[in-house]
């Protein structure tokens, strides 16, 4: 099954984007998913990391302890075979 997306900003929507994988918004599984995939995520000195339902903030003291979160995170979804966007 192929699904269409379309993103909408200001009062334009963008192109037209085929979804060939993935979980649809409101699915009964998305909320266990998403705990599986966030819940081993590594976070380094000096930052929390902070989720409520599907949403996650990463606090930080300093740039380099964001930017080091970060690229854990983003070491992380690659090891798992996810994607992240840029």
């Amino acid at each position: 099954m192929c699904w269409v997306c379309l993103v909408w900003l200001v009062s334009t929507f963008s192109g037209s984007h085929s979804l060939l994988s993935g979980v649809l918004q409101g699915n009964d599984i998305a909320p266990f998913l998403y705990i599986l995939f966030t819940a081993d995520i590594f976070t380094a000195k000096n930052t929390l990391l902070v989720t409520y339902a599907d949403d996650t903030v990463i606090l930080a003291s300093d740039p380099d302890s964001l930017n080091c979160s970060l690229l854990q995170i983003i070491s992380t979804c690659s090891q798992k075979g996810a994607t992240h966007g840029k």
